[in-house]
């Protein structure tokens, strides 16, 4: 069974539109996603769609600076 992770998107510009951009990219995933500030926290995420929403996000507006693991299955992803 894969593991869950938690999973935080930090977006240099930050609107509205963003965090829809990424509720469509989870489109089937199930996680729960809100936003704090400039981060978009993404709970409840499988690794399969953890790789499933970063194939997703290189075919996007987004562009992944880079992907930092910490904490026991938790990534934290710079977007902008």
């Amino acid at each position: 069974m894969a593991g869950r992770t938690c999973l935080e998107f930090e977006c240099n510009i930050w609107d509205q539109a963003d965090l829809n951009e990424v509720r469509a990219l989870l489109n089937g995933c199930s996680a729960y996603v809100s936003q704090q500030y400039s981060t978009i926290h993404i709970e409840n995420l499988t690794l399969d769609d953890f790789h499933t929403l970063l194939n997703r996000v290189r075919s996007s507006n987004f562009r992944v600076a880079y992907i930092e693991r910490y904490e026991r299955r938790q990534y934290y992803v710079v977007m902008f």
